[in-house]
């Protein structure tokens, strides 16, 4: 998960930004994002 959090996190951020147009709400949803793939890891073992 660490791994996927390095390789995905600048992307998530970008695509946010890019939707959001505001920098601190770009961070916030790309942290949701990253907390809804955290609370389903399980579902894809």
């Amino acid at each position: 998960m660490r791994r996927a959090l390095r390789l995905f996190s600048a992307r998530a951020y970008g695509i946010a930004l890019r939707v959001v147009r505001d920098p601190a709400l770009a961070e916030d949803v790309a942290h949701d994002a990253w907390l809804n793939v955290w609370d389903c890891a399980a579902a894809f073992d």
